[in-house]
């Protein structure tokens, strides 16, 4: 069957109604084009709905003289991968940590390819340096990725470096629900299981999902976590997923994700533990349950650096800002922390 597709063009002239001063010109382009790229998605994601709630009402009149068959969706655009890699052994977070620490440790050794987007490698093995792809070194911020377009396994490395927060915050805005939502109120980030009282690790079973880029299709994940000590004043936390269809059903227009491990490692940079400013390391390998096509490649590494720099700039933000409404100074905090946007190295990767 012919798969249902759409060419949907947008052209217009229009008068601002004032002019763009230079040094915003950047700026407002990125904003024009994520702003679009989101109002695609959006209207593909209603229109799939509807669809979807058409078909049902069909069913329900067709169900009288018995034929109940479906229609399908249109396919994804990253190819699904049949069988994806389930976890067959235990849940054992000490193992994880040690995994974790591992990826750190080849990736921080890593350098620069060359300027721009390398070549993906063809292994996901950190026996060898050249097996890791560093995409962008700068004092404050590291990335590194290690995957192959034949294989949906990837293993991401992103280290940054934020001054003027606190260790606390950051782990408090990694950890509470409500904080994540407010960080992130597309994630549909949830608790399903809270931790026991007395559990020093403080073991919890939560769910959330990734918005990819249009054209692909969302990720949702299933994951335990837990909380370790990391050099007496740092804070480890460690993902790992599992499968409980139970707890968790899979969404049939989402693909699921396994996040084989996931660590967020925050260190303290002073020698006081509650003074400011931390260091922090996200390593992970993902099975992303979907082939991503050779002509996207690039975009997606581009992508990948650009939401991994945003990411942090918007936790720094979130975090200086929760701490100055604690202390009552939080007038006017918010637009000078978007302000302070290290645009050097997002212009790099635009």
């Amino acid at each position: 069957d012919k798969v249902p597709s759409l060419d949907l063009a947008v052209c217009q002239q229009l008068d601002l109604g004032g002019l763009v001063p230079t040094w915003a010109q950047r700026f407002l382009a990125r904003f024009a084009v994520e702003r679009s790229l989101d109002w695609a998605r959006k209207l593909r994601e209603h229109c799939l709905n509807m669809r979807r709630l058409r078909a049902e009402e069909s069913i329900e009149l067709l169900s009288v003289s018995g034929d109940t068959s479906a229609t399908s969706g249109p396919p994804r655009l990253d190819s699904p991968v049949l069988g994806v890699q389930e976890l067959k052994e235990s849940l054992n977070a000490d193992k994880v940590l040690q995994a974790i620490l591992a990826i750190e440790k080849r990736c921080s050794a890593a350098s620069t390819y060359d300027s721009g987007v390398g070549p993906w490698k063809y292994s996901y093995d950190l026996d060898e340096d050249d097996n890791v792809e560093c995409l962008l070194d700068e004092p404050n911020a590291k990335y590194c990725l290690c995957c192959n377009i034949e294989s949906p396994m990837v293993v991401g490395f992103i280290r940054v470096v934020l001054c003027d927060v606190y260790l606390d915050d950051v782990r408090s805005a990694l950890l509470n629900r409500e904080e994540r939502l407010l960080r992130d109120p597309d994630s549909e980030y949830q608790v399903l299981r809270e931790a026991q009282e007395g559990d020093t690790h403080f073991q919890e079973d939560i769910a959330f999902v990734w918005r990819a880029p249009w054209p692909f299709w969302d990720r949702e994940i299933l994951q335990r976590r837990w909380v370790f000590p990391l050099c007496d004043t740092g804070v480890a936390v460690v993902m790992r997923s599992f499968k409980d269809d139970t707890l968790f059903p899979e969404h049939s227009e989402r693909v699921r994700a396994y996040i084989h491990k996931c660590g967020y490692l925050l260190r303290p940079l002073s020698v006081d533990p509650g003074g400011a400013g931390v260091e922090i390391t996200v390593c992970q390998q993902v099975d992303l349950g979907g082939l991503c096509p050779h002509w996207a490649q690039e975009y997606i590494t581009r992508w990948a650096v650009q939401h991994g720099i945003t990411w942090a700039e918007e936790l720094r933000t979130h975090c200086k800002y929760r701490r100055a409404k604690a202390e009552g100074e939080e007038a006017g905090l918010q637009e000078e922390c978007e302000n302070e946007v290290d645009q050097d190295i997002l212009d790099a990767w635009w």
